[in-house]
């Protein structure tokens, strides 16, 4: 198999060398035509000329003249010329060795059509190479009187030919290597980049998640690279995300398994013997219990949120009603914390094309982490408005605030300000344990599933607001509105 290089290379060399090839092929030829339209030219004047004496000579029978011009043109020229009558019989030539004919018919290509008044050239190979013939018929008055064929011999033209073949020759090899160095610098240059993904490739399947393959430029291999990168990336913070979180759920079962085993140990040991103590190490096992309950259902939603598989049962859901219907939810959590809910939502807003029981999960995870970081005596403000072509869902409390993360990552998406672990909620004094932030990533799949996204905004030591912001893609029906705000005016009132 051939490296991407080779490949690059081999292509480019291929179609240079097939160009260089065509065009010296081309050449060549145009070349020799060139030489012999320029010599067939120079025949045709000379032809001319020899016919205009010649002319002369056969209308008055005197050939002396025209013998002794022959031979002069002879000793001046490489032709050879041949003047016969209109018998055919050779009355003049430029050679010495056809002395012997005159006077005799000749036979040769091209002087009968000369006879007959016609023009013609011959090529013909001869024992002293290829020769061209042009013969021409000696006219006067209308009347054919005979005929001249001129001779050239094609070995200058062809010595000619292959002088300028052995120089275009070797230009085009230099055309040739001067395109070998490019190409390879060109395959080179587009290998690199590949050869660099390719490696970083092989690092990250091994399991280096901060290898990179550091590409610039815009080529399509570049664009790749950059891909890449920007993958290796998201994985590094996953894999990341993913420590804390294990790290964080190690730590909660832990915790939640040995607050039950001490439980269990102390009724084992006669605590079961007072009714008081027993009912409370009883409540908190089922306490403990019910938190690694919720435990496992988060860990199973995150892995059906990371791997695509939540399903959503959509309809039209109105979000007044959705924040009265957390509020409910969480009254009786509020009121043992001295914590009060208040829902601001407008009736008239657009309604939801949503899965209410996938958002109303989402706004309890919310509502919850609020009433667990809400001082004594604060307010937790449930609000609902529209924002352009979108609708935020936002949960507000005044507690020690976080520190926003990256949004787009899928583990824990925040720290609090307090300095506890990322997506690991700070507990303060007598609160029950947390959810390891478990929730925070389920509410941002379940907003990402919908076709939007959690936004977090937070000052430190002032608060925290997280938003839940969804596109309006439906209008709520006019009786769903009138159920809203019903049983908003409810829940406010009983809040």
């Amino acid at each position: 198999m051939l490296r991407l290089r080779d490949q690059l290379l081999l292509s480019h060399m291929g179609l240079t060398i097939l160009a260089v090839l065509l065009t010296g092929l081309f050449i060549l030829h145009q070349m020799e035509s060139f030489y012999l339209g320029q010599l067939q030219t120079g025949l045709t004047v000379e032809a001319d000329l020899i016919a205009g004496r010649a002319a002369d000579a056969l209308a008055t029978g005197l050939y002396l003249p025209l013998r002794e011009a022959l031979a002069t043109l002879d000793r001046q020229t490489a032709m050879r010329v041949r003047v016969v009558d209109a018998a055919g019989r050779l009355v003049a030539a430029t050679e010495a060795e056809d002395a012997p004919l005159l006077g005799q018919r000749v036979e040769a290509p091209g002087l009968d059509e000369a006879l007959r008044g016609e023009h013609s050239v011959v090529r013909a190979d001869e024992a002293r190479g290829e020769v061209l013939y042009l013969v021409a018929p000696v006219v006067r008055d209308g009347q054919v009187l005979g005929a001249v064929r001129l001779a050239y011999t094609l070995a200058d033209v062809s010595a000619e030919v292959a002088g300028l073949r052995r120089a275009l020759l070797i230009g085009l090899a230099g055309v040739a290597l001067v395109a070998l160095l490019l190409a390879e610098l060109l395959a080179a240059n587009l290998a690199a980049p590949a050869r660099r993904l390719a490696d970083a490739a092989r690092r990250l399947a091994a399991g280096d998640l901060s290898t990179r393959a550091r590409a610039s430029g815009s080529t399509e291999i570049a664009v790749a690279a950059q891909a890449f990168d920007e993958m290796a990336s998201r994985l590094q913070r996953l894999q990341r995300s993913r420590e804390e979180l294990l790290a964080a759920v190690a730590h909660d079962l832990h915790a939640a398994s040995m607050s039950v085993g001490i439980a269990i140990e102390a009724l084992e040991h006669g605590a079961s013997d007072d009714p008081l103590v027993r009912e409370e190490l009883q409540r908190g096992i089922r306490g403990h219990t019910r938190r690694l309950v919720r435990l496992a259902d988060d860990l199973l939603q995150t892995a059906r949120l990371e791997t695509g598989t939540l399903r959503l049962e959509r309809q039209v859901v109105a979000p007044a009603l959705l924040l009265a219907q957390s509020a409910a939810e969480f009254r009786a959590d509020a009121t043992e914390r001295d914590v009060s809910l208040a829902v601001e939502a407008p009736l008239d807003l657009p309604g939801l094309w949503a899965d209410p029981a996938r958002l109303g999960q989402a706004l309890a995870n919310l509502v919850e982490n609020a009433l667990r970081h809400a001082p004594e005596g604060s307010t937790v403000r449930l609000q609902a408005e529209q924002v352009g072509e979108s609708i935020e869902l936002a949960v507000v409390d005044s507690g020690p605030g976080y520190v926003a993360g990256d949004p787009a990552a899928p583990g824990p998406l925040a720290d609090r300000a307090d300095g506890a672990p990322a997506g690991v909620p700070a507990e303060p004094s007598g609160s029950r344990p947390g959810r390891l932030g478990l929730g925070l990533s389920i509410v941002r799949g379940i907003a990402e599933a919908h076709g939007g996204r959690l936004a977090i905004d937070s000052i430190p030591g002032q608060g925290s607001r997280f938003a839940i912001v969804l596109p309006v893609t439906a209008a709520l029906p006019v009786e769903a509105a009138v159920g809203a705000g019903r049983e908003l005016s409810g829940a406010n009132d009983r809040t």
